[in-house]
């Protein structure tokens, strides 16, 4: 019994459909944990946008309270369950974000322990002020507060913006921005090219 001879173009087609299903593949898997990973981002920033709404809320309350003198504030820590529960999947989001978010959250962690001590500080002297006149000073610490809790928001605004953004384009949109992008520096060119010829 003869041996079935394969001719040699078969197997350099059967090789090259095998490379296009491996590489297809991959880039499949690729497109799928980029989606996934989007999905994620878009839901967390999502989350700690409303997160950061309560707490500014929060602070606004605070200052009419501090305005009026009333014996009592309102805590932030309640605000701080998303944060703390989605520590470790702040590494997804860009640095610019993890950043403000951070330093908002860690702005409330500050100025609710200040509340405290203020608080115990007036349960002590029977004062019925929510600062000290030594510096002491919750109307100062609420307001920055509140403008790290603006600026984070503004960070998650403009990073679920630009997500959005590159969602809805396509690769031959990125290659158009992208030769548009180059444009000016050739054009900025041939004008001193013309002169020193």
């Amino acid at each position: 019994m003869e041996a079935l001879l394969i001719p040699g173009w078969l197997h350099g087609g059967l090789l090259l459909v095998m490379i296009v299903l491996i590489l297809t593949g991959r880039r499949s898997g690729v497109h799928e944990q980029r989606k996934r990973l989007r999905a994620e981002q878009a839901g967390l920033r999502a989350a700690l946008q409303a997160e950061l709404s309560a707490l500014r809320a929060v602070y606004r309350l605070n200052l009419d309270l501090i305005a009026a003198s009333a014996p009592q504030l309102v805590s932030g820590r309640p605000y701080f369950s998303i944060y703390r529960g989605n520590m470790q999947r702040l590494v997804t989001l860009s640095p610019n974000e993890v950043a403000a978010v951070v330093t908002a959250h860690a702005a409330c962690d500050t100025l609710d322990a200040a509340v405290q001590i203020g608080m115990r500080m007036r349960a002590r002297q029977s004062d019925t002020a929510l600062w000290d006149a030594r510096g002491f000073d919750l109307w100062r610490l609420q307001r920055a507060a509140h403008m790290s809790a603006d600026e984070a928001q503004s960070a998650l605004e403009a990073a679920t913006l630009a997500a959005e953004t590159a969602a809805r384009q396509t690769h031959w949109q990125r290659l158009l921005d992208w030769l548009r992008a180059r444009q000016p520096a050739h054009a900025m060119t041939e004008p001193s090219l013309k002169a020193s010829q």
